[in-house]
C-alpha cells in the first residue's frame, strides 16, 4: 500500500482556504459523505483505508487536528471520498452525496448550538494570523533589504541546473498540484513533512531567517520545472497560502522545501542537504546590525500568532462537545460504519 498524506484545507492568514479542486482533476468519481460526526466519517474513511489496503492512496488530513480525516483519494481505482469539510463553498465539479442518516440510519444528537461559538473561534484565530503575518511582513523586509540579490539569483540558477542535469525538455504541459504539508489546528502547527520526503532520492531543506531568499530559490526551481514539462506538487504555505514551502518533482523524486519554525527540519539520512540562505545571501552582521529591531517584532508576530492559535484550542474545546455523543455511541455503530467503508470499496465507476 501507498499512501500520501497531505492537507487540501487550513486555517490561515487569509482565513480557511481550500486546495481541493487540483488534487481530484483526473478524479472520475467523487462521493462525499455528509453526516454532523467528523469521527464517524473519519471512521468510515479509515476503515475503507485498511480495507483498500493494496492501492495507491492520498490521505486528506485534516484542519482540525490528528483525530479526523477530511477524504481519501484512491488513486488505483480513480475515486476521491470526501467528508462536507473538504468542499469550498462553490465548485464545478459533480459529485455523489450520501446522506449517513439517511441511507443507514445513523442518529444524529442535537449539537447544532455550538455551530455558532465555533465559526466565531476560527473567525478570530484567523484574524490573529492576518495580524501576524502582517508584522511577520515588517521582520522580512528588515533581510530583504539586506540581501545580496546577484548571490541568490546565481544559487537559485545553479540550484535548477543541478536538479534538471538530466532532464530533456517534455512537450507535455506540466501538472501542477497545489496543497500543503501542514496547517493550524487546535492542537497547534502540524505537518506531514517526513512523510512526504522520507522516500525521495534527493531533498534540499531551506534554513534561513524569514525573507532571506528561500521563496526565490522554489520559485527559480518551479518556474524551471514548469519549462521543462515535469509534473509538480506545490504545498502553500500554511500560515501565508500565498507563499510556497515545498517544491516536491515526484519524477525526479526530489523536493526542495522551507526547513525553519514550524516546520524545521535537518538532514537525517544520505541525499538530504541543507542550504542556509541567511548565510548565503545575507550581508554579514544583520542580525546584530538590526538586533533591537527584530527581537522587538518577532516577539509582537509571536504574541499574536500564540492569540490565534489560542483561539484554535478553542475551537478543539468546541468540537469535543460536539463530538462527545459520537464518542459515547461509537461502539454501538462502529460495524454500521465499517459497512459504509466496505460498500464504498465494490462502488463501480459508472
Amino acid at each position: 500500500m501507498s499512501i500520501t498524506e497531505y492537507y487540501v484545507t487550513g486555517h490561515t492568514a487569509d482565513g480557511i482556504v481550500y486546495l481541493l479542486t487540483d488534487n481530484i482533476a483526473d478524479v472520475k468519481k467523487i462521493i462525499v459523505l455528509k453526516h454532523p460526526s467528523k469521527l464517524w466519517k473519519t471512521a468510515v474513511l479509515t476503515a475503507y483505508r485498511e480495507a483498500a489496503n493494496h492501492e495507491e492512496l492520498e490521505w486528506l488530513s485534516s484542519r482540525y487536528g490528528r483525530a479526523f480525516c477530511e477524504g481519501v483519494i484512491n488513486l488505483t481505482q480513480s475515486i476521491a471520498i470526501l467528508t462536507e469539510e473538504a468542499l469550498p463553498e462553490q465548485y464545478d465539479f459533480s459529485v455523489q452525496e450520501i446522506d449517513l442518516v439517511t441511507a443507514y440510519h445513523l442518529p444524529v444528537f442535537e449539537t447544532d448550538y455550538l455551530e455558532n461559538g465555533l465559526s466565531q473561534n476560527v473567525t478570530e484565530a484567523c484574524q490573529y494570523l492576518k495580524k501576524g503575518l502582517q508584522i511577520h511582513d515588517d521582520l522580512e523586509q528588515i533581510y530583504v533589504n539586506e540581501i545580496q540579490t546577484a548571490r541568490a539569483d546565481k544559487l537559485a540558477r545553479e540550484l535548477a541546473e543541478d536538479i534538471l542535469k538530466d532532464v530533456h525538455v517534455s512537450e507535455k504541459d506540466s501538472i501542477v498540484k497545489r496543497r500543503m504539508f501542514g496547517t493550524n489546528t487546535p492542537e497547534g502547527a502540524i505537518n506531514s513533512v517526513s512523510d512526504l520526503v522520507e522516500n525521495l532520492k534527493t531533498v534540499y531543506m531551506l534554513h534561513g531567517r524569514a525573507g532571506t531568499g528561500k521563496s526565490t530559490l522554489m520559485r527559480h526551481v518551479t518556474n524551471e520545472c514548469l519549462k521543462k514539462g515535469l509534473n509538480l506538487e506545490l504545498y502553500h504555505c500554511s500560515f501565508d497560502p500565498n507563499s510556497i514551502d515545498m517544491v516536491r518533482v515526484p519524477e525526479l523524486s526530489v523536493a526542495v522545501f522551507d526547513a525553519t519554525s514550524p516546520h524545521a527540519f535537518s538532514p537525517w539520512k544520505t541525499g538530504q542537504y541543507v542550504i542556509d540562505t541567511y548565510e548565503a545571501f545575507v550581508n554579514e552582521g544583520t542580525d546584530e546590525k538590526y538586533q533591537q529591531e527584530i527581537e522587538y517584532v518577532a516577539s509582537m508576530y509571536k504574541r499574536f500568532i500564540k492569540k490565534g492559535m489560542t483561539s484554535l484550542q478553542r475551537v478543539g474545546d468546541i468540537i469535543e462537545k460536539q463530538e462527545e455523543p459520537y464518542k459515547l455511541e461509537y461502539h454501538a455503530y462502529e460495524s454500521q460504519l465499517a459497512n459504509v467503508a466496505y460498500q464504498l470499496v465494490e462502488v463501480p465507476l459508472q
